[in-house]
């Protein structure tokens, strides 16, 4: 990954992951994200479409562009977070 796309995946808050539906039409998401190392994350329920539809055939894009309209086409390591909580704790699962 090259310093101009650190720098943005640094800066900018809101991507948009564009998955396939199991019918094979699109979807396009907005997702809060971070970068992490050379990774994408996001913070998601696991029953989420997107979710599904990025880890049910392992195959996502992610893109990302900031006020200078210089963008980030990205299809590298993403991960989801999904977060499981109940009145006394809460568990990370990747």
């Amino acid at each position: 990954m090259n310093e101009l796309a650190k720098e943005i995946l640094d800066t900018v808050e809101v991507g948009a992951l564009a998955t396939v539906n199991v019918d094979r039409t699109p979807l396009v998401t907005p997702l809060h994200f971070a970068r992490f190392g050379n990774s994408i994350i996001w913070i998601s329920e696991p029953t989420a479409r997107h979710s599904e539809n990025a880890f049910r055939n392992g195959k996502a894009e992610f893109v990302v562009w900031d006020d200078k309209k210089r963008a980030v086409n990205y299809n590298g390591q993403l991960a989801a977070f999904y977060c499981i909580s109940t009145i006394s704790s809460v568990k990370l699962v990747k």
